[in-house]
């Protein structure tokens, strides 16, 4: 009986343990990573390394004027990214950025400080973007009813920058509104790192130039020409350096300023290889009223240069910063010689970012 008995606890317990095994090798089964990752690096493989161009600490500008801050950093062990946006209106919004590893794809909750909110998921790019571009794609609810596609649009560029493109439609996709964002990090050891010696920074970066100058004895007509410029932010971020390089109009030309931040006023000092000696002051203000291209009013960057005389007559020059976006610019040189009254174009400098 007692032979019999213990033969009958030794089956149960070899059941259990047999139970047990199963239950966990079923659930060690389930709890597999997909191909690629493994349970102790899930989050360290190039995955979870595709939006470390964003990380850091940023100033963010559109159209040439601060929009706000931006924190991007990685939380919960590498596994997830968080944004804590500082608007310049003083409301602020959160982030967090999660890898879905069933999709393969990256997802977005985002909330702010006045309650709205979106949830939107990266998609393929459909267009022959910048190598490391992602972009996000959601469905908002709309206050009046109906809904908006929401998008984002990340672009990592060269000098460490990031360019956001945030857009929205609400016609399917057929017409977007769209936002610029120009993201330049901070450093807090720059000793020029205050937002009035950071209003030039719209400048900054590698660009490709269409350069049109008048005709001589044509007024209507222009020669056409492209260039490079190359604009960099030196000494502490106290100066802004530029190089720019012509193939024409005409024979090739080259030049090159420097720019200072004096007593609150922006001072340029121009040289080139056709013996140019320029100075400028000036900063943002509104524009006059021009008689040339794109000569609507606005606050525009505007240095003005010293009056000069030449075969008697009494005449100046400036340069005019406008319709600037984190992607393009318009740079007009302009004389007066009506003592500002009236300004007309005499070279237009059409910057694509690149």
């Amino acid at each position: 009986m007692l032979r019999a008995t213990c033969f009958a606890l030794r089956f149960i317990w070899l059941a259990v343990l047999a139970l047990l095994a199963c239950l966990f090798g079923c659930g060690a089964a389930r709890a597999t990573p997909p191909a690629g990752f493994s349970s102790a690096t899930s989050c360290e493989t190039s995955e979870y390394h595709r939006l470390d161009f964003w990380l850091g600490e940023w100033n963010v500008t559109s159209a040439g004027k601060l929009d706000g801050t931006n924190v991007v950093a990685k939380v919960l062990g590498g596994c997830a990214i968080e944004e804590r946006w500082s608007d310049a209106d003083g409301s602020s919004g959160k982030s967090l950025f999660t890898f879905d590893r069933a999709l393969g794809k990256w997802k977005q909750t985002w909330a702010t400080s006045v309650g709205t909110w979106k949830e939107k998921r990266e998609i393929e790019i459909d267009f022959d973007g910048t190598p490391g571009t992602v972009r996000f794609l959601g469905e908002v609810p709309r206050p009046g009813g109906g809904t908006a596609l929401d998008r984002t649009t990340l672009t990592p560029l060269a000098g460490g920058r990031v360019l956001q493109v945030i857009e929205r439609s609400t016609d399917g996709g057929a017409t977007w509104e769209r936002w610029e964002g120009l993201y330049v990090k901070t450093n807090t050891s720059m000793a020029c790192s205050d937002a009035a010696h950071r209003a030039f920074d719209f400048w900054l970066g590698d660009w490709d130039l269409v350069v049109k100058v008048r005709k001589p004895g044509e007024p209507e007509a222009w020669d056409e020409a492209h260039g490079v410029n190359e604009i960099r932010a030196t000494h502490g971020g106290c100066v802004i350096e530029e190089r720019f390089r012509a193939e024409g109009p005409g024979e090739p030309w080259a030049g090159h300023s420097v720019s200072v931040l004096v007593d609150g006023r922006w001072r340029q000092t121009w040289v080139d290889d056709q013996a140019s000696y320029m100075l400028f002051v000036g900063g943002f203000e509104a524009e006059s009223g021009s008689d040339g291209e794109n000569g609507k009013n606005g606050k525009k960057m505007i240095l003005e240069g010293e009056p000069k005389e030449r075969d008697g007559k009494h005449f100046r020059m400036r340069m005019v910063f406008t319709d600037v976006t984190a992607t393009s610019m318009l740079w007009r040189w302009e004389r007066t010689d009506d003592e500002g009254k009236t300004w007309r174009p005499r070279m237009l400098i059409t910057y694509r970012r690149r």
